[in-house]
């Protein structure tokens, strides 16, 4: 970071400021009121503005900055999540910029904001104050949410700032840090401990199987060049068979929607109250599920893909997978490193489990968008330096 410009500074500190606020978003420590919120989303955007206009752009990145911003505008004025346009400014404003430094400042504030949290629950915890520490019972079982609105919301950002260090210390000259990664596997049994978040242990299961599949499986670039091509259609139409398909008299669609806590039943709701759109359309989240006669549960969807199929719109499903696919094509045709596949698989199956897959700073793969958005090459400095397997 050293001889930075004023414009790659306001850059640095907005993403600061979207991380730290990304995190306080879902913490039931320190609140935002609206007003604030809107304040502080005002600043990221005049932070980000004199790089973005700074910036020389060729016909073909005009063409797709104002195809992608209209579309994404449309999204957020009917869907009313802002955080979607933030992610969109940021990925343009990263131009010429070091990769790795971006996702070490994500990193780094996520930390700090997260140690926020955990801090004064460990003090409450280590003397016994558990009445107040935020808990729920489930099966018997405590949960903790260290502060935070729920104990998956913590479990994910906890599992995404894994993934950030992980693809830190991919590009290290010195390579396998075991103490690290014995450090990283205790992280995730003692979050899954604490917060029994099955969702957060089968992530970091499939996590760990594809960075372990990269040492032994033979041919790998090939296997993980088409996982990462074909993984979010795939998951995309699983998550509508399923959903759509679910049946409560179905002791595998039970069984399966008791795992993924109640996502099947919850979206087949969704599902069939609002149906499929392919422009988005505003939805109301509060609503009621209604089941054996009696209102049960406010209609969350944690699946992405089923949020695009009732509400950001499968236009906007086409955009990002358009963006995502040409980076793999890009990726296969320079470095052809195999972290880039991992992490893509991992965002795309992650969006089958959970919604915050749009915002830039809880998950970093969307970092790599800026490369087909802007037409430059994959690999930069900071990657050129280091091999990829």
């Amino acid at each position: 970071m050293k001889n930075i410009n004023k414009s790659d500074f306001g850059v640095f500190l907005s993403i600061i400021l979207m991380s730290i606020k990304s995190i306080i978003n879902m913490s039931a420590l320190i609140v935002l009121s609206d007003s604030a919120d809107f304040l502080i989303n005002i600043l990221i955007i005049i932070l980000l503005f004199p790089k973005i206009v700074s910036n020389k752009y060729s016909q073909s990145e005009l063409f797709k900055i104002i195809f992608a911003g209209c579309v994404l505008l449309f999204v957020v004025l009917r869907t009313k999540e802002y955080i979607l346009m933030s992610s969109f400014l940021i990925i343009l404003s990263i131009r010429k910029m070091n990769l790795l430094e971006i996702i070490k400042i994500i990193n780094i504030s996520k930390v700090f904001t997260v140690l926020i949290h955990v801090i004064p629950f460990a003090f409450l915890y280590f003397t016994n104050s558990t009445n107040l520490v935020l808990t729920h019972a489930s099966n018997g079982q405590e949960r903790y949410s260290f502060f935070f609105q729920n104990q998956n919301a913590f479990a994910a950002t906890i599992f995404w700032i894994i993934c950030e260090v992980i693809f830190l210390l991919y590009f290290k000259k010195k390579k396998n840090p075991i103490i690290v990664y014995v450090f990283l596997i205790f992280t995730v049994l003692l979050v899954y401990y604490m917060t029994v978040s099955r969702t957060f242990l089968l992530n970091c299961i499939i996590l760990f199987i594809l960075l372990l599949g990269i040492r032994f499986f033979y041919n790998k670039k090939n296997i993980y060049y088409r996982f990462a091509i074909f993984a979010m259609p795939l998951l995309l139409f699983i998550s509508y068979v399923l959903c759509h398909n679910y049946s409560s008299f179905s002791s595998f669609y039970l069984n399966l929607d008791n795992i993924l806590s109640r996502r099947l039943s919850l979206s087949h709701y969704a599902l069939n109250y609002y149906g499929i759109t392919f422009l988005p359309k505003t939805i109301n989240y509060s609503l009621l599920v209604y089941e054996k006669n009696r209102y049960v549960m406010y209609m969350v969807i944690d699946n992405i893909y089923i949020r695009f199929f009732i509400s950001y719109g499968l236009i906007s499903f086409s955009l990002l997978y358009l963006s995502f696919f040409s980076f793999i094509k890009r990726i296969k045709q320079s470095c052809n490193c195999l972290i880039f596949y991992v992490f893509i698989i991992i965002y795309s199956i992650y969006g089958f489990t959970e919604i915050f897959t749009v915002n830039v700073c809880l998950c970093f793969p969307l970092l790599f968008l800026g490369s087909f958005i802007l037409d430059e090459e994959v690999h930069n400095e900071s990657i050129n330096n280091n091999a990829c397997i």
